[in-house]
């Protein structure tokens, strides 16, 4: 009860810092669940592909739910340096 307890703690406070991270934690322990990894890197290793997969996802299926680069962003002043377009709101 209290690995569950912890684990839920952990991706709730992913969820709330990084919004994917949680959902990227839940994906690395059902994949590291389902290969049988017992290390703790093999298992941080998944989550680092999980979480750079997610990412990678989150970016190019922002602009398909209408998500558009922050006014923040520093892409979007005029002239300035060019930076990717990674802030959506």
């Amino acid at each position: 009860m209290f690995r569950f307890a912890l684990h839920a703690l952990i991706v709730l406070i992913l969820t709330l810092l990084t919004q994917i991270g949680g959902i990227a934690d839940l994906a690395a322990l059902s994949a590291s669940r389902a290969s049988g990894l017992r290390r703790l890197l093999a298992k941080l290793a998944i989550f680092l592909l999980c979480y750079a997969g997610a990412t990678f996802a989150a970016g190019l299926a922002a602009p398909i739910f209408g998500r558009v680069p922050s006014p923040a962003s520093p892409a979007r002043r005029t002239g300035s340096w060019s930076a990717p377009r990674s802030i959506t709101c």
